[in-house]
């Protein structure tokens, strides 16, 4: 730089120096030297917002028809559904349910099965979201009995800030579920494990993912050790 007579800031951004700035600094120095000038070659991250929609979905370890099982699976969906709405201090105003059958074994006109709702308020009650969820459980399953599920999944939707939520003249949640939620999400949050949960749901019932393709355990289970047989 000194051979070049670029003894300062000033000088580095000077119109007659940048053939050298390209030639010996390439992309790097043309950055340095915009910053000089004030102009930004870098974007700033945006504000993180919040999400427009929530889904909680899962697949089945096997399909099920029994709408017991169904209505657990979808109120543990739910459950959890409303504790992100929470966490991000929203509320929703529509529920979707969705079912799907695995096309593969089945062979039926209709693979994928929704229902939505629209609540005349915004809430992020799980109370109130899981039992708009298996109502429209309900309906799903009418008629379908002899469908077996593979996956279910609780949506909601239409969200809004929890501090900006407009209360229904006629038809209102009822008020004592905030104080409940926060009771909930404190003795959870304290406790560990989600120990608090909903009578629909089952405490002692786990489901885990359904691993068909999962990729041997060469190391870590002596039942996937590699076999070699040497002739």
């Amino acid at each position: 730089m000194k051979t070049s007579n670029i003894a300062a800031a000033l000088d580095f951004t000077a119109p007659q120096h940048e053939a050298w700035i390209k030639k010996e600094m390439g992309v790097l120095g043309m950055r340095l030297k915009y910053e000089l000038e004030g102009k930004s070659v870098l974007d700033l991250e945006p504000i993180a917002t919040q999400k427009k929609s929530i889904a909680t979905t899962g697949s089945f370890p096997k399909q099920i028809a029994e709408f017991d099982l169904l209505r657990e699976r979808v109120a543990t969906f739910a459950a959890q559904s409303a504790e992100k709405l929470r966490k991000q201090k929203s509320c929703c105003h529509t529920i979707i349910v969705m079912l799907v059958v695995d096309k593969h074994s089945i062979q039926t006109s209709k693979y994928y099965f929704n229902c939505a709702v629209t609540l005349p308020y915004g809430s992020n009650s799980t109370l109130t979201i899981a039992n708009a969820a298996i109502a429209l459980l309900k309906k799903l399953h009418a008629g379908n009995e002899h469908l077996k599920f593979k996956k279910a999944g609780v949506i909601v939707t239409e969200l809004i800030d929890e501090n900006k939520k407009q209360f229904d003249l006629f038809e209102e949640e009822n008020p004592k579920h905030l104080q409940l939620m926060k009771v909930i999400d404190g003795l959870n949050a304290k406790i560990g494990d989600k120990k608090i949960k909903l009578a629909s749901q089952n405490l002692s019932l786990t489901w885990n993912m359904k691993q068909n393709h999962l990729s041997p355990r060469y190391t870590t289970s002596f039942k996937d050790i590699l076999e070699i047989k040497c002739q």
